[in-house]
């Protein structure tokens, strides 16, 4: 169970009773990190052991906000437990502590982090029989404390329709649902080549806010913005790197709260992180809340590059007698100069080159589509983003104008 840690050595927060960090540096140095609360004595120095047995073997463990880890579940040798530890790497002497316990003792369990900061349990058995009739089917939640300390709390959840145990997976879709698959192939278990997919409460609460557009990359400190129908109604911005899952580890998951600094009519601009040690390089899912409800997610990527670039379209009216004239205009970071733009699906030649593109509209036309299409200042793939306007009818004292 390795995580980056905030100070950019690599944490092993399990499955031992003792944990360790390694720095990477000048060939990679070993040092004994704290104890869990759970297990047995920690082995002597020199055992070749020392860092790969203890309680929660079988276990499964997940990063829920930068430093702070939870070690859930797992076995040793006083059998399957449900007992969850919790630290915080940020803290100046990191210590376990117990957190409350899932209602069900799970070993060859999956942990899922979620676009609202929770976390899904999924699969496992209470014991060592390896029996398919044993295996725990209802799934729990995890909600982190209101106040950003102290223990979180659980809630059982509704059944998966099939057993998941060793070898099985769970990964966050785009779309804030967790696909639940596999299962068996060795170590005596059923095998079971299957997949379901779990719907979180938070999908019932309401209708879901929208990311219409997202930059494709950003750079570390950096805002880029996102395009949304109802920006006005996005009260948090959250991002969760891809999942990469085996032996109920999700080894590259990683959530993050993005803050919000800017609002207009048609966008949300929020800052990337600041440090790789809380953000590694790569492919994040980026999500739009709405009283806890998520949008379906766009992808980001981020990296050191400083040519990183990003690209929003923001649009205006101004109206006049019998028409009104829309206009497109362009923001971003690294983006050069090449703008390239559409209306309507149709080249716009006049335009191009230029930050700003004009429609007008009138009770004949009475909406138009931009779309612009950038090459950032560094070279690479094109960014692309687009807005659709509307306005009308025109007219006054209940007589439309005629289509000009």
């Amino acid at each position: 169970m390795m995580f980056l840690a905030p100070d950019g050595r690599v944490f092993n927060a399990g499955p031992n009773k003792l944990t360790g960090y390694i720095d990477v540096v000048n060939g990679g140095t070993w040092t004994d990190g704290p104890e869990h609360q759970l297990g047995a004595a920690v082995p002597p120095v020199g055992d070749a052991n020392r860092y790969f047995h203890g309680a929660h073997h079988e276990g499964t463990a997940v990063m829920y906000e930068p430093g702070k880890i939870l070690v859930i579940g797992g076995s040793g040798a006083g059998g399957v437990t449900n007992t969850v530890e919790r630290i915080n790497l940020n803290d100046a002497t990191p210590q376990f502590q117990y957190d409350a316990s899932m209602a069900y003792p799970r070993a060859h369990v999956n942990s899922t982090v979620l676009p609202d900061g929770s976390v899904l349990v999924t699969g496992g058995i209470p014991n060592g029989d390896k029996r398919d009739i044993d295996a725990i089917l209802p799934a729990e939640m995890w909600t982190p404390p209101a106040s950003g300390s102290g223990p979180g709390s659980w809630t059982t959840l509704n059944p998966m329709g099939e057993p998941r145990l060793y070898h099985s997976t769970a990964v966050l879709l785009p779309d804030g649902r967790v696909l639940s698959a596999g299962g068996g192939h060795g170590g005596g278990y059923t095998d079971h080549p299957t997949a379901e997919v779990f719907s979180p409460p938070y999908l019932f609460k309401g209708p879901r806010p929208e990311i219409s557009y997202a930059p494709a990359t950003t750079s570390y400190g950096q805002p880029f913005a996102f395009n949304s129908p109802t920006p006005g109604q996005i009260d948090a911005v959250t991002w969760i790197r891809l999942s990469s899952v085996t032996h109920s580890f999700n080894m590259n998951q990683r959530f993050l709260r993005l803050p919000i600094t800017a609002r207009t009519g048609t966008s949300v601009t929020v800052t990337a992180p600041a440090s790789p040690n809380d953000c590694p390089p790569g492919h994040y899912m980026v999500f739009a809340l709405r009283n806890g409800v998520p949008s379906e997610a766009r992808i980001v990527s981020i990296s050191n590059n400083p040519c990183a670039a990003s690209i929003s379209l923001t649009t205006s009216i101004s109206q006049y007698s019998c028409g009104a004239t829309a206009t497109a205009d362009v923001s971003g970071s690294n983006l050069g100069g090449s703008y390239r733009w559409y209306l309507n699906g149709v080249h716009q030649p006049a335009f191009d080159g230029q930050p700003s593109a004009v429609a007008q509209l009138t009770n004949c036309a009475s909406q138009a589509a931009f779309a612009v299409e950038v090459i950032p200042a560094c070279g690479g793939a094109p960014l692309t983003a687009s807005q659709t306007v509307s306005a009308g009818p025109f007219g006054q004292g209940g007589t439309l104008c005629a289509c000009e």
